[in-house]
């Protein structure tokens, strides 16, 4: 039976390489050359060998047979330094093709299957399948001609990808360089894990502006608490955290009630706000280099909930300053973490693509699906209790997320007491 499997994807292969014309696969082998470093060493090698028999072209001369009432020297010249440099261009030619052929077809009968094909019948063309663990531990980055299939193509039809590559997928773009192809990079099915944020390790500390989604009960407020203590642990110890709690009723945050940056309510919340922005303001408007390279993060919690609090003007307010931090507040070492139910635009005066980080806890509603995670929304079937979700990084993609219990919950609350105490400026 598998003979017989093999045999088929064999005679796949094949037919799709026949279908696809000269032309196209001496573009592919050209394009695998440049694409694989290591296939440069088969037309250097080549490229030396034909130097060498263009330079003792003399010796080949004699051995080729001429007629002798034919032998005019300028004639026999010609024509066979004319036949030399055809034959060797033939030869590179047909090593460019051959490259092309090679492992071109390797996706092609379960794209086929998938109906993931262009206009022409034809499924995408695999230019390179490299190692890519430096990224992502066990990580694989391909690379695929987009073969005229539009990227909105790929991304709506990612789970079909995934089942071709055996592969959890993080990211789908195209080319940095080019439109023309489509970088992929994900993890065989057989290594992939999740995600996991605990205090423990500094992943997400060099994040920056991130927002966490997720209705009563998901854990939100948790993982929020989890992330400043990560934060706090293994960023610079003068790191200065704002920690605005409009709610009030959770029990994750009460502790840190009597720290100097801790903003218990709506009122305070908006005062924590506005502080924070005259920070912002300052280190945007001065020449103090040392103090914007000083960590400073806004902590918002409940954000919706405190718009939906105040009237329009100072809701209108509060937007455009929470907006203005997140499109300026990189190069100024500011950074907005908000927390919240439903991540409507209107919440972020337009600046809602400046969240790089997006963390979405239990299952969200289809809508705000596509509001945060458009691109990997068709992605995002699975059902998640308290604690688990998605999470999409800008550059990384999307993966599944587990949200680690806090071991040493004292020592965590320790660090971010220090880290709200902190004051702008102690270097």
């Amino acid at each position: 039976m598998n003979n017989n499997n093999q045999k088929i994807k064999q005679e796949t292969i094949q037919n799709n390489n026949n279908k696809r014309n000269t032309l196209k696969l001496t573009r592919i082998g050209i394009e695998k050359i440049i694409n694989n470093r290591w296939l440069l060493i088969i037309p250097t090698i080549y490229t030396i060998i034909a130097s060498i028999c263009w330079k003792y072209r003399d010796y080949i001369y004699k051995i080729i047979p001429f007629d002798t009432n034919f032998r005019f020297f300028y004639i026999e010249d010609l024509m066979i330094k004319s036949v030399i440099g055809i034959l060797l261009f033939l030869i590179l030619w047909l090593i460019i093709v051959t490259i092309g052929t090679i492992g071109t077809g390797k996706y092609d009968e379960d794209f086929e299957e998938q109906g993931f094909v262009n206009k022409k019948g034809l499924p995408p063309d695999r230019i390179s399948e490299k190692n890519n663990s430096k990224e992502i531990e066990h990580s694989i980055k391909w690379d695929f001609l987009a073969s005229n299939i539009p990227i909105n193509t790929w991304k709506d039809n990612i789970l079909k990808v995934e089942q071709v590559l055996d592969a959890y997928i993080n990211y789908l773009e195209y080319s940095k360089l080019t439109k023309k192809h489509v970088i992929i990079k994900g993890v065989p099915t057989k290594y992939y894990k999740p995600a996991i944020l605990t205090t423990r390790d500094n992943f997400l500390c060099d994040s920056f502006n991130a927002v966490f989604v997720g209705q009563t009960g998901s854990g939100k407020s948790y993982a929020i608490l989890s992330f400043m203590g990560k934060i706090a642990l293994h960023n610079p110890s003068n790191t200065c955290t704002y920690l605005c709690d409009p709610k009030g009723d959770e029990q994750n945050f009460v502790q840190f009630e009597g720290s100097p940056h801790y903003y218990l309510g709506i009122e305070k919340s908006v005062d924590g706000i506005n502080k924070f922005y005259d920070e912002f303001v300052y280190r945007r408007d001065s020449r103090d280099k040392e103090r914007k390279k000083q960590l400073a993060y806004l902590v918002v919690d409940e954000y919706s909930m405190l718009l939906s609090s105040l009237d329009d003007a100072r809701a209108k307010e509060v937007k455009r300053k929470i907006g203005e931090m997140l499109r300026a507040g990189r190069s100024l070492s500011c950074r907005v973490i908000i927390g919240l139910q439903n991540a409507y635009s209107e919440f972020f005066d337009k600046s809602r693509d400046n969240l790089v980080t997006r963390i979405a806890l239990s299952t969200i509603s289809k809508e705000e699906q596509g509001m945060m995670f458009s691109k990997y929304k068709e992605k995002m079937i699975k059902e998640f209790g308290q604690g688990e979700g998605y999470i999409y990084r800008s550059g990384i993609g999307l993966e599944e997320l587990f949200v680690a219990k806090i071991e040493n919950m004292e020592e965590v609350n320790s660090a971010i007491k220090k880290s709200l105490s902190n004051e702008f400026g102690s270097y």
